[in-house]
């Protein structure tokens, strides 16, 4: 079964989070805070046949303990996606990436950002260091395309920055948050662009 790693590039030193919790139970979806202090990941375990999914929070000192986050409301599927630059929300997803919503860690309150039709089959979030998220989607019933969309935190504004025939996906933000690097066969080959 998985577990859950640290590892220190710089030293090459690693250290588990979350020791190997047996079968049936697993630990997976990391991601660091903006802070590198504290990770959030999904846990999943089976109870009574059946695989109950949580979200969990732990530092990254020795000894720490995980905190168990709430679900959203009628999920039985999701995870962190990524944190906010400020490190107080996670960006949650759920249903297989059918909405996407930003976790309160000081209340545990969930505010909706953005709900998706099942065709539009959203992918690859990911968010900018002043809070935009990227996106790969569908852009309309029955294209083969892939755009990349990016929406503000809010979920108010939302523009289809990559809208060009062919796949586009797995948008990643810069460190600077000035420029989005994909993957597309846009060209006719598979390349990165940004």
């Amino acid at each position: 079964q998985p577990q859950l790693t640290i590892w220190n590039l710089s030293s090459g030193e690693s250290r588990v989070l979350v020791a190997n919790p047996g079968p049936g139970a697993s630990a997976s979806v990391p991601t660091i805070s903006p802070s590198g202090r504290e990770v959030a990941y999904r846990w999943t375990e089976t109870i009574d046949g059946k695989p109950v999914v949580s979200m969990r929070v732990i530092g990254v000192d020795p000894g720490a303990k995980a905190r168990v986050l709430p679900g959203p409301a009628g999920a039985t599927t999701f995870g962190p996606i990524a944190w906010s630059p400020d490190g107080r929300s996670l960006l949650v997803g759920g249903q297989g990436l059918l909405f996407l919503d930003w976790l309160s860690l000081a209340d545990g309150s969930y505010r909706r950002v953005k709900s998706f039709e099942t065709w539009q089959q959203p992918s690859n979030p990911s968010v900018s260091p002043d809070g935009l998220i990227a996106y790969a989607a569908v852009p309309r019933q029955g294209s083969e395309d892939r755009h990349i969309f990016v929406l503000d935190g809010a979920g108010q504004t939302e523009v289809a920055v990559v809208n060009s025939a062919g796949f586009s996906g797995g948008p990643v933000w810069s460190q600077d948050g000035a420029h989005l690097v994909f993957r597309s066969n846009r060209s006719g080959t598979w390349a990165l662009w940004s």
